[in-house]
């Protein structure tokens, strides 16, 4: 577990690397809009389910 998550720090920093600050802001725009998708699913689920 500790091996795999190594590797995937080394190809972050890899890929950083390669992209540079514009790379880093993309990836983290991704995962926040993935964050907001998620929270945005829960919410109308729970929504739905407190209308049921």
């Amino acid at each position: 577990m500790f091996l795999g998550c190594a590797q995937l720090w080394f190809w972050f920093v890899l890929l950083v690397l390669m992209l540079g600050w514009l790379g880093l802001l993309l990836v983290l725009l991704v995962v926040l809009v993935v964050l907001v998708l998620v929270a945005w699913s829960l919410t109308r689920a729970s929504r739905e389910a407190s209308k049921m």
